[in-house]
């Protein structure tokens, strides 16, 4: 990393089977608990049948979780729609952070990061303002 910069991704990947809440809660938990061994912080958005994720942390942690998450049979179609370095994190206080997000809502930010990706006009700034308007909605 570049003077204590991190690097935060951000993925789409569609569910490959209804998703139960006792799933969504088993991820969660094994998220958090592996997420704060290896000081990643972040968000996963649920839409019913897609998740958005942002992972923020040390760079060899973050494409190492991410590798294990390509491979995850529970979910696939993952595309990375933001990498970058930064200097500040967005979750800092969470490390997995949880919104269940009405299907409109989702749609609604995957269209934006979807445009945004297809156009190749990801700005970080606007993207961190998209996901800062959803801090109030997270479940620590």
């Amino acid at each position: 990393m570049l003077n204590n910069e991190l690097l935060r991704l951000v993925y789409f990947s569609t569910v490959k089977s209804t998703m139960t809440n006792d799933d969504l809660d088993k991820i969660l938990t094994q998220s958090r608990i592996n997420n704060s061994a290896m000081g990643i912080t972040g968000i996963l958005f649920y839409g019913g049948t897609d998740f958005i994720q942002v992972l923020e942390g040390e760079q060899t942690h973050i494409i190492n979780l991410y590798a294990k998450i390509i491979n995850d049979t529970r979910h696939w179609n993952c595309r990375i729609l933001d990498i970058h370095f930064d200097k500040a994190r967005i979750f800092r206080d969470w490390s997995m952070g949880y919104v269940n997000s009405s299907k409109a809502d989702f749609e609604r930010l995957s269209s934006l990061l979807e445009h945004r990706y297809k156009q190749h006009h990801m700005a970080t700034k606007e993207i961190t303002d998209i996901l800062r308007s959803y801090l109030g909605k997270v479940a620590p």
